[in-house]
């Protein structure tokens, strides 16, 4: 289950790269109004579930990763990813727990870099098509760009 979990972060920091390639602190303040987080706000959000996740298997207080402009977020995001790889691989997660983390902050990762793929289309900046299932993903990389 271990492996699954890290390609699954491995897939996630590729997708994630894709979908941020070239993006700049003014696609972080794209408004879409009623509401709607922005690009860094999102990413600000995904990087909280991350050390949210790598605080609760290591079973240490959460502390809250406050906003910063968007690239920076983006960097803090791929160190978090790189972080809860580690803890996954260095601690055997239970089976229950293991299908906590993947229904639950990995699926909520996912959805979010979707929207920031679909963020980039509607700022004018669309990603470019690619076959996922044919995509060299390798468990435990984290830059692909």
């Amino acid at each position: 289950m271990q492996e699954i979990l890290r390609h699954a972060l491995a897939a996630i920091a590729y997708r994630f790269q894709k979908a941020t390639y070239k993006a700049d602190d003014q696609f972080g303040t794209l408004d879409l109004g009623q509401g709607v987080r922005t690009p860094a706000e999102l990413v600000n959000h995904m990087n909280n579930v991350l050390q949210f996740t790598i605080a609760a298997i290591k079973a240490i207080d959460r502390q809250t990763i406050h906003q910063e402009g968007f690239v920076q977020e983006v960097v803090i995001f791929k160190q978090k990813l790189q972080e809860l790889d580690q803890c996954i691989q260095q601690n055997e997660l239970k089976l229950a727990t293991a299908k906590k983390v993947l229904q639950g902050p990995i699926a909520d990762v996912l959805t979010h870099v979707g929207q920031i793929a679909m963020m980039r289309r509607l700022h004018q900046q669309p990603i470019e098509a690619e076959s996922f299932f044919t995509a060299t993903i390798e468990t435990g990389k984290f830059d692909y760009f």
